[in-house]
């Protein structure tokens, strides 16, 4: 027979391959555009790696309406090994995973004394789908890492327990306060303290005299037990009451005139039976389960609270034989007491990363109990280890399927709208992936049916905004962009985006103050600081402007956009020399600057310099392919040189990119017409004057065209409108003078 070190050690061995297989597609998958951006992708000083000032953020930042400070450190600790790149991201959650479900199956094996038992535990919990959001989602690595500290504390008090050694008791304090500090799940532990202290610690005593399964020698009553752990009952009520005060600051708990009071516990009891079912059938999950917001039938609710008393108390009255049941129920409802929505956080009826703990009390229920009801059935054992084994294998294959719908923010919302209804979450978000592909025309039904499900979702309308901006729809874009500010001016990203659009519109002046109010609101953000900047430059105002630039390089150093506008103010003072090392340093910093490479093309354009124009431009397009300006100026350049193919290829590439551009449809009309399709030059020289209707090149082409196929009025009307618009346009005032001429013989 094989030893039982050897035994767990091979246990051990397929957790971790089992379950790398299971969530391998998680190390293929990217970032998501749900809290992703404000925990890494788009946050700077996470990005920037560990330092002092990381530190002293990270633990007084209410960012993501939230306090743990140890999560900022982990990722930020990430990005300083890695870099912030996705898949080391993904790949460290993983690893905590993994650890996580190894220490779980040893530290129940210490308390319990039961390898098997412990191991279907620990399995389950390392292949549940339910848990591809705790491991899939980088955001929430505060689920996994507070969940280490969690499982060690447990670790940790159990030897406290059989060993009575302070510094055991010591440990443990120290971990469930680095476990709160990365997530306040654990202010719960201290109660799940107690519960083992009656099983399977066997150290509490009841009043009836029941201790755990009956046996024990060092017996607490339930007051002694909770004096003990007074130490850490003030660690978890601090962490609650900051979280608490954090949360509200952050606007993210739901007003009560949202989800009044009632429905929140109609939801909660009611969610306890459907966490229960997903448990054993993880089917149609999702990242986000809408809360309908109004009150759920009264026989459902009444019927759901009957069957959690009526379980309790049989529980109850089972636990002198069957301990494991009741401590896996309290467990089970203890633990989810902060997230099942009493107090509500967010608009969300359940989330599967809410089980991540939780579940465990369930599996203690299933893992002692099922094999205790079936001790006196022939061959009890090989059922039990049957059944397990392939229900195993069905999580493990459902958690790999469920990794899979996290490749990226498409693919995870697609599916959150096939197996949920009225999701104004995943209509939002899908939008807004949408939108950042460019497909803007696609993305605008998923973003108006989200604003008719919440009207009032600042986040809805800013998606709205950016989409209608980019097809060229910019009166409707600031309408939304000022709903969107009407219900949260306390947003910088959104005072930043207008002042774009302002900027856009050629009203600087507007565009700086939204800027300010942006720096107002968040005067650390260096790429605020650049745009104001940017601004200044297109005012005039150079002192501003390099004051704005210097600001932005001593906040970020290697900030590629601080470098471009330093570089761009250095082109206006005529300090061209200058200027191109300041766009030098802006690629080394961002291999990815499209808008450096443009930059340094046109001075190179400027110079004659042909050739080191369009290698600059090709670099722009390879290292940014979604960048509209860097095809743009790479196929006007490849026209002007006559290589009409490659020209069309980019100026096509970027109309798809930003279609609501009258440059771009002004360009293809140029080169169509010089390719004699006049069919096609008319129709994107129309489109360029239906989006500008003052474009004058576009009118003096069209014009041009027009008196090519021999309509003169029109040619007349066309061209009479170049002059009115731009009086010293010599071509145009020479065509339509010999227009006129020839309309008059």
């Amino acid at each position: 027979m094989m030893r039982s070190q050897n035994i767990r050690l091979v246990l051990i061995a397929l957790l971790v391959i089992v379950t790398s297989l299971a969530f391998s597609p998680v190390l293929r998958n990217g970032f998501i555009n749900y809290d992703d951006p404000g925990y890494v992708a788009d946050n700077a000083i996470v990005r920037s790696g560990l330092s002092a000032r990381t530190v002293e953020w990270s633990f007084t930042t209410n960012a993501q309406s939230n306090w743990h400070p140890l999560t900022w450190l982990s990722l930020a600790f990430d990005c300083t090994i890695f870099g912030p790149e996705a898949a080391d991201l993904h790949a460290v959650n993983l690893l905590i995973h993994i650890l996580n479900a190894i220490l779980l199956f040893l530290v129940f094996e210490r308390m319990t004394g039961s390898m098997w038992q412990s191991g279907f535990v620990a399995f389950v919990f390392a292949l549940h789908p339910l848990h591809v959001e705790s491991v899939a989602w980088i955001s929430e690595r505060k689920d996994v890492l507070s969940t280490l500290f969690w499982i060690l504390s447990m670790g940790a008090y159990a030897e406290y327990a059989f060993s009575s050694k302070k510094r055991w008791y010591l440990i443990t304090i120290l971990l469930i306060g680095l476990g709160l500090l990365a997530k306040p799940m654990l202010v719960t532990l201290p109660f799940v303290l107690i519960l083992l202290d009656y099983w399977p610690l066997k150290r509490l005593r009841l009043s009836d005299g029941s201790v755990g399964d009956g046996r024990g020698d060092r017996q607490l009553s339930v007051l002694q037990s909770f004096r003990e752990k007074i130490p850490v009952f003030i660690l978890a009520v601090a962490a609650g009451i900051i979280t608490y005060l954090v949360q509200m600051r952050a606007g993210s708990v739901a007003p009560s005139e949202l989800l009044p009071l009632v429905t929140r516990v109609e939801n909660a009891i009611i969610s306890y039976l459907r966490y229960i079912s997903k448990t054993f059938v993880p089917v149609r999950l999702s990242i986000f389960y809408p809360h309908s917001g109004s009150p759920d039938p009264v026989w459902e609710v009444g019927g759901a609270l009957i069957l959690i008393l009526g379980l309790t108390l049989i529980f109850w009255r089972l636990r002198a034989g069957h301990p494991y049941l009741i401590i896996g129920w309290l467990w089970y409802i203890g633990t989810l007491i902060p997230v099942v929505g009493f107090v509500q956080v967010g608009l969300q009826s359940m989330a599967d990363r809410y089980m991540y703990v939780p579940m465990t009390g369930v599996m203690m229920m299933v893992a002692w109990g099922v094999p205790a009801s079936l001790r006196r059935v022939d061959s009890g054992g090989r059922i039990v280890a049957v059944v397990a084994s392939v229900w195993l294998i069905a999580l493990g294959a459902g958690a790999y399927v469920q990794a899979g719908y996290w490749k990226d923010s498409i693919t995870l919302f697609r599916h959150a709208l096939d197996v949920t209804e009225g999701n104004h979450i995943a209509l939002n978000n899908l939008g807004a992936a949408l939108a950042d592909s460019g497909k803007y025309d696609e993305a605008l039904p998923y973003l108006e049916a989200a604003e008719r499900i919440l009207p009032n979702q600042s986040m809805i309308h800013f998606n709205i905004a950016r989409s209608l901006a980019a097809l060229g729809r910019r009166d409707e874009a600031l309408s939304h962009y000022r709903l969107a500010l009407g219900v949260n001016p306390w947003d910088p990203k959104l005072h930043a985006r207008m002042a774009d659009l302002l900027a856009e519109e050629g009203k600087s002046s507007d565009a700086a103050a939204e800027y300010r109010d942006a720096l107002r609101l968040d005067s650390e953000n260096a790429f605020y600081h650049a745009k104001l900047a940017g601004i200044y430059v297109d005012l005039g105002n150079l002192d501003d402007a390099r004051r704005q630039g210097d600001t932005a390089m001593m906040l970020q150093p290697k900030n590629p956009d601080a470098h471009r506008v330093l570089g761009l103010i250095d082109l206006k003072s005529g300090k061209t020399d200058d200027a191109m090392t300041e766009f030098s340093e802006a690629v080394a910093s961002d291999s990815a600057d499209a808008a450096s490479y443009n930059l340094m093309g046109l001075v190179y354009e400027q110079r004659g310099e042909w050739d080191r124009a369009l290698s600059v431009y090709r670099l722009a397009v390879m290292h940014s392919p979604g960048d509209w300006r860097s095809h743009f100026n790479l196929g006007t350049l490849l026209g002007q040189r006559n290589d009409f193919v490659q020209s069309e290829v980019h100026l096509r590439r970027a109309a798809e990119l930003n279609p609501g551009s009258a440059d771009i449809h002004a360009n293809l009309g140029k080169l169509y017409m010089v390719k004699g399709m006049n069919a096609e030059a008319t129709q994107e020289l129309r489109e360029a004057l239906r989006l500008d209707s003052g474009q004058v090149h576009a009118l003096y082409n069209l014009g041009v065209l027009l008196f090519r196929q021999g309509k003169l009025a029109e040619a007349d009307s066309v061209l009479a409108r170049v002059v009115h618009l731009a009086p010293s346009y010599a071509p145009a005032v020479a065509a339509l003078k010999q227009i006129r001429s020839l309309r008059k013989r």
